[in-house]
């Protein structure tokens, strides 16, 4: 869904549009990603796979669970602890039937245990699959059909800018190869200005871009956990690198403090009636940070989705003193 945001609009004297993929299955955008994974190993390899293994910061899973479950295949989704919650529980064991293991502290533990699994597995075998959270290309292909359902939708004009949270930056990266894909052909037609956001503690890609070079975080301390990725693989940094330079982009990647995001969560919810994840309402701070920056564009918010409850909500309210 494509809903123009008048509180926004009005806001930044510009037109601000919400792609709502927070409304997919799962409750994020991420059931592209693995739904065109399943698909892809399919065509593949003529069949479905027999069970299937991932490990995830929130959303990743919830999105495997929620396609395996509508294909019929086994599911099992490892979680760190700072994922662990009971809102996350009942989605991932009550509707999707997936069977979840809480391993390490961190989403980088719990994929480390993922791949101990998968070594075990004799060679060649492929009756246990891992679906990867963002570096396979069928999980970025299948986030690049947000672009083309963007033109679709837009009836064939392009946005002067797209703001997009990064994870692991599957969901930029699939935005960026979808636009070129789709305007490859069409060489009058500029491409958008995309623009990374963060969120302080959850920045690999800010602190990449500072430095020049992939970066890897020691740990991270945002409560934005669904962006979890302490760093990316080099061609997802390279491919977010090459719309962030200056010549590119004239704002850059931005980043948000934990409680600009928690006070974005609530206007959010006031004024456009949903409840989104800090990963999702960074977006929604930057703007509200300096909406200069978006005057006399026409600006699109990838609402990447709302795997948040009210009580964490209000427990982040009260902790940032809102």
């Amino acid at each position: 869904m494509l809903r123009k945001s008048a509180w926004l609009s009005r806001l930044v004297d510009g037109e601000v549009w919400l792609k709502l993929d927070c409304l997919q299955e799962g409750n994020s955008f991420k059931l592209r990603g693995a739904t065109n994974y399943l698909l892809a190993f399919r065509d593949l390899h003529g069949s479905l796979p027999s069970r299937v293994i991932t490990a995830s910061g929130g959303n990743h899973g919830m999105a495997v669970a929620a396609s395996c479950f509508n294909l019929g295949i086994p599911c099992t989704v490892v979680l760190p602890e700072n994922a662990n919650n009971p809102y996350r529980r009942m989605w991932l064991e009550e509707y999707y039937k997936a069977e979840v293991k809480i391993v390490g502290s961190c989403f980088q533990e719990a994929s480390d245990h993922v791949q101990s699994v998968l070594a075990q597995q004799p060679d060649g075998d492929k009756s246990l699959v891992y679906i990867p959270p963002y570096n396979s290309p069928w999980v970025v292909q299948g986030q690049a059909t947000i672009a083309g359902e963007l033109f679709e939708q837009m009836k064939g004009t392009v946005p002067d800018r797209i703001l997009a949270s990064v994870g692991g930056g599957g969901l930029m990266s699939g935005l960026i190869l979808g636009y070129k894909s789709l305007l490859n052909d069409q060489p009058e037609i500029k491409q958008p200005e995309f623009v990374c956001v963060e969120t302080e503690g959850a920045d690999w890609f800010y602190q990449s871009h500072k430095a020049k070079e992939l970066h890897r975080m020691r740990f991270l301390s945002s409560i934005a956990n669904t962006l979890g990725a302490t760093t990316s693989t080099q061609s997802i940094y390279d491919i977010l690198e090459s719309v962030s330079s200056p010549e590119k982009s004239s704002i850059g990647p931005q980043l948000v403090t934990d409680r600009e995001t928690v006070a974005a969560i609530w206007q959010f919810l006031e004024h456009e009636h949903l409840l989104v994840e800090p990963a999702a309402a960074c977006n929604i701070a930057t703007i509200l940070k300096d909406p200069s920056k978006y005057a006399g564009l026409k600006t699109v918010v990838i609402v990447c989705g709302m795997n948040a409850s009210l009580q964490q909500a209000q427990d982040w309210k009260r902790q940032f003193d809102l």
